[in-house]
């Protein structure tokens, strides 16, 4: 209710004033008014209401654009983290106005999905990438809370965050689980052969742009051209070496 309250009393005493502000009233006009007080009292309070209902519009349109516009917003925001652009307190405000349950310190599992066959156009691999996360979601979602986007290379990044409290080793045991599921139903109910790394828990959003630089290292380096495979990115080859000779002539 938007209502307010014009008091028009022949007692001046200071209590009953005192009680009148209690009580929320926004004029206390004492009898006789003159009829300019009261029109002036009465201009005041709509202008005060048209204000306040236009900051109820401006927030009402606000939140619909939001829930509207919610998975890309949601998506960019994600991409901001893992290219290290996402940083302070005002980012991860963020979170909670795009209703994503994701704190700091939160441990989570960054995965990467590539999709392994030949698209004739970009509507298509649209398609099943959304066909894919949805998957995802109807999988892994019973158990954990997903993050999803596109990254620059073309794959799906999905952030996993366990729901509840549960154990670590049994965490990542029902991860690799569930991903190996979602792989069987790609190829099974879609058709697709995915390839599928994911990184070991880390803290969010901290580490997670280092742990999700891992699984795309992995992806490129033990996975390659192959096909269909799961990987751990903690299975990640080292950095290689290369330490100059000594001279032209010896031996590498």
């Amino acid at each position: 209710r938007r209502t307010r309250f014009i008091l028009l009393t022949g007692h001046a005493e200071f209590q009953y004033a005192q009680e009148a502000l209690q009580l929320q009233v926004v004029e206390y006009l004492l009898k006789p008014v003159r009829d300019e007080a009261l029109v002036a009292a009465i201009g005041g309070v709509v202008s005060a209401l048209r204000e306040e209902w236009r900051q109820i519009g401006s927030h009402q349109r606000t939140m619909q654009y939001l829930k509207q516009h919610l998975p890309a917003l949601r998506a960019e925001q994600l991409r901001g983290a893992l290219e290290r652009r996402a940083t302070g307190e005002e980012w991860m405000e963020r979170l909670a106005l795009l209703e994503l349950p994701f704190r700091a310190g939160d441990r989570v599992y960054p995965v990467i999905v590539r999709l392994e066959h030949y698209f004739a156009n970009a509507g298509d691999r649209s398609l099943i990438e959304y066909a894919v996360l949805n998957m995802a979601e109807e999988i892994v979602g019973p158990s954990f809370d997903l993050w999803t986007c596109k990254d620059v290379h073309d794959y799906l990044v999905i952030v996993l965050k366990a729901k509840g409290d549960a154990d670590l080793v049994r965490e990542e045991d029902g991860v690799s689980r569930l991903l190996s599921q979602l792989q069987h139903h790609c190829a099974n109910d879609l058709g697709k052969s995915v390839s599928i790394v994911y990184g070991t828990s880390v803290s969010f959003p901290d580490d997670l742009a280092d742990a999700y630089e891992a699984a795309v290292r992995t992806m490129r380096r033990r996975i390659g051209d192959d096909q269909g495979l799961l990987l751990a990115a903690r299975s990640a080859e080292p950095e290689p070496v290369s330490r100059p000779l000594t001279s032209l002539q010896a031996a590498p």
